[in-house]
């Protein structure tokens, strides 16, 4: 049983559908094992239908192909929470469980990280992402964006970042445990989870 990572909300493309889905998988079928994984019921923040909508799945492998002489539970980033939460409510059905980078801590702990990096930024670099406030504004519609459209804001924040302090984006990068190659997409991908989150799981 597999459960994928956070899906912004309004994706056009379901993770069953994509071609990274199924070479991800290959480590797994190569070594004789099936994989049966969900899309989940919901897009964005969804732990609670990940859960559900994977036991649903391994009730229905079971009806349709037989009972499997053993079962395992995988999942990264919130698939890893997914995993987590799987095993402590559904434990007796598996043989064991790999949590990859899971979303472990407590939604408002996890929430909490992605505010207080995302405020922290827009306080010492103004201007180069979206202020708090637009992202809350739930009187405007907030369309979703694709992978290969987010990488050219992606490398437009990085450039302005540099333009701005390059020195001191190293420093804050940093102080958040990350490598300041990765702090412009980490701070585009904060945006959208966050404000989805607040607008529709809180």
């Amino acid at each position: 049983m597999y459960a994928h990572g956070y899906e912004f909300m309004g994706s056009l493309q379901r993770q069953s559908q994509s071609p990274m889905f199924a070479n991800s998988m290959k480590p797994f079928l190569e070594r004789g094992f099936a994989v049966a994984a969900s899309d989940y019921s919901v897009q964005g923040y969804a732990i609670p239908e990940g859960v559900e909508n994977t036991e649903a799945l391994r009730k229905y492998f079971i009806k349709k192909y037989g009972k499997p002489d053993t079962t395992f539970m995988v999942g990264h980033s919130m698939g890893g929470g997914i995993t987590l939460a799987t095993i402590e409510n559904y434990g007796k059905y598996y043989n064991g469980a790999l949590p990859l980078c899971p979303l472990s801590s407590r939604p408002y702990v996890q929430v909490r990280k992605e505010f207080d990096m995302y405020a922290t930024f827009n306080g010492l670099f103004p201007g180069i992402v979206s202020s708090l406030t637009e992202i809350f504004d739930l009187s405007k519609p907030k369309p979703a964006l694709q992978l290969s459209e987010m990488m050219p804001k992606v490398m437009a924040t990085r450039k302005a970042i540099v333009q701005k302090d390059s020195l001191l984006g190293v420093a804050f990068a940093k102080r958040f445990d990350l490598k300041f190659d990765d702090l412009a997409f980490s701070l585009f991908f904060r945006k959208r989870t966050s404000g989805y989150c607040c607008k529709s799981r809180w």
